[in-house]
């Protein structure tokens, strides 16, 4: 008894252009980077975290300095951390931070400073996770499936 199968070149072809993009993601990665950075460019301008919760209050003293420079927005006195913000993405990951050193004190907060976080991370230094609550939570699940639909069919969307 033989087993004829018939259609496999196709299955095969498909096959290796999936791997084949596995192994070159940069196009869907640039497009989650654009995507991520207008996330935390969100935080800035809404005065939250990615997840949509609003940033601490100011201290009364910084409150007094801020008197009359209306609007005042949280985080945004010279706009040089907002500015700061930056990444890039390469065939295999994308990175994304800011390049004003300030940064790592609002994002994690001190002890004289409560945390404002902007990007949309989550943890401690050195051993941060993707933010998974709220609009963080849903910006990270359109990428992943972002990925995957790139991966299947090599579109980007």
């Amino acid at each position: 008894m033989a087993v004829e199968m018939s259609g496999m070149d196709d299955v095969i072809r498909r096959l290796e252009a999936m791997r084949s993009r596995m192994g070159n993601l940069m196009p869907v990665l640039e497009v989650a980077l654009a995507d991520t950075t207008a996330l935390i460019d969100d935080s800035f301008e809404h005065g939250a975290d990615p997840a949509g919760s609003p940033w601490a209050v100011l201290a009364p003293s910084t409150e007094r300095k801020r008197r009359g420079t209306a609007p005042y927005k949280k985080l945004v006195d010279t706009g040089m951390l907002r500015r700061s913000v930056h990444g890039r993405a390469d065939a295999r990951s994308m990175i994304f931070g800011v390049h004003e050193g300030i940064g790592i004190f609002h994002q994690y907060g001190t002890t004289r400073m409560p945390q404002r976080r902007f990007l949309p991370i989550v943890g401690s230094v050195g051993s941060t996770q993707l933010d998974r609550q709220g609009a963080a939570g849903i910006h990270w699940s359109a990428v992943r499936a972002m990925i995957v639909q790139y991966i299947r069919t090599g579109v980007v969307s």
